[in-house]
């Protein structure tokens, strides 16, 4: 698949949006996944969709491809550039109340398991420039991190069990035994 040809595809899937992209968020995220199933099997398709689909919707499909690159951190640490690219988009997204509340367990998950350094880094880089509601967003998720250890354990346990998955935020929601249930 060629650059121009995802773009097309991309800007089909925006057009969706009309002028609320919430409004339409089930359909956007539908046309998203399906563009995601044509270029997920050549991984130079995925990266320019992955790279161009950010910026789609005010950022609505960032917290699914942030959950691929998470599954992909665990394999390869080296993988982290990528995180901190997605997360950089994410401070420019539209920031919707919705795409925070999906993309904070996988936030969480990733701080928990980040070397202290690279996670000052991405504070510098990024999170100290961003806008001040998305610097106390940022501020809360690491603040739960550091005081949390049980509960993070939870949150990584919960996205080990599904990580192989195309993201499914409503089961990352269920409890640890009752995902296990669901699994099993």
């Amino acid at each position: 698949m060629t650059v121009s040809e995802i773009n097309i595809l991309l800007t089909e899937a925006e057009k969706l949006a009309g002028d609320d992209p919430q409004e339409n968020r089930e359909a956007i995220l539908d046309a998203l996944h399906q563009i995601y199933l044509k270029v997920k099997s050549n991984p130079d398709d995925y990266r320019m969709f992955r790279n161009q689909v950010t910026d789609v919707c005010g950022g609505i499909y960032i917290p699914y491809i942030f959950w691929m690159e998470l599954r992909e951190f665990f394999r390869n640490a080296a993988n982290r550039s990528v995180l901190l690219e997605i997360i950089r988009d994410f401070t420019h997204s539209s920031f919707e109340e919705e795409d925070r509340k999906l993309l904070k367990p996988l936030l969480i998950t990733y701080f928990a398991n980040e070397k202290v350094f690279e996670v000052d880094k991405l504070q510098g880089l990024v999170i100290d420039l961003a806008h001040p509601a998305i610097q106390e967003y940022f501020s809360k998720i690491t603040s739960f991190v550091n005081k949390n250890k049980e509960s993070t354990g939870t949150y990584l346990e919960k996205f080990k069990i599904l990580m192989d998955e195309y993201p499914d935020f409503e089961l990352l929601a269920l409890p640890v035994a009752k995902l296990k249930e669901v699994k099993a």
